[in-house]
């Protein structure tokens, strides 16, 4: 459960937590619907929460300051390129042990026969 508190901070960010539950929701906080978590957390903190009758029924993209846009990083195409090479890299890595894990198993379970 992602909830979100209401007023934003003097830089238009919003505090934010995502809980396994809460056996009430803290004043000044709302509760951001099941179906709008993923959208809503790749707008964090800078989210434009958009009620109707009191409850939350989409989220927006805020406004990010120029500071903080100018703070993230910024890669190139080859930065990028290279990461999702060392991503696949891993994944075949990880693929392999599955892999040699298995036919650990087997050969264990033949030596016990």
């Amino acid at each position: 459960m992602l909830i979100v508190e209401i007023k934003a901070l003097p830089n238009g960010a919003h505090s934010n937590q995502t809980i396994d539950s809460l056996p009430e929701i803290p004043e000044g906080w709302a509760v951001i619907p099941a179906h709008l978590e993923d959208r809503a957390i790749g707008y964090l903190p800078f989210i434009n929460l958009v009620f109707h009758d009191g409850e939350i029924v989409d989220v927006e993209q805020g406004e990010v300051p120029e500071a903080v846009r100018e703070a993230l990083p910024r890669y190139t195409t080859e930065q990028l390129i290279r990461q999702e090479i060392t991503n696949l890299e891993l994944s075949g890595i990880e693929q392999g042990q599955a892999i040699t894990d298995l036919e650990l198993m087997i050969l264990e379970g033949y030596a016990n026969v």
